[in-house]
């Protein structure tokens, strides 16, 4: 497993443009307006090539669910820790 900076993680998912984020898929006549395409609720469009599954994921892991992944890991950690202690 890799070492997590969970800091770093809260630091860059703080700083990023609030959630939640939305899959859009646009077909080829729509990217020259990309803004007439997204709802209202969007605050950032990321326009790449990529796969479906690839997009869903980053939709997913917005800032919201990552602050909250971090959260639940710190406090289980948090309880590991003081159960450790009560042994």
């Amino acid at each position: 497993m890799t070492d997590l900076n969970l800091t770093e993680l809260r630091e860059i998912a703080e700083g990023a443009t609030p959630g939640p984020w939305n899959l859009h898929t646009l077909r080829t006549d729509e990217t020259h307006d990309i803004r007439g395409s997204i709802d209202d609720e969007a605050d950032i469009v990321i326009y790449a090539e990529c796969e479906d599954a690839d997009a869903a994921h980053v939709a997913t892991f917005d800032p919201p669910t990552v602050l909250a992944l971090i959260d639940r890991l710190e406090a289980a950690e948090g309880e590991i820790i003081d159960w450790l202690f009560s042994i």
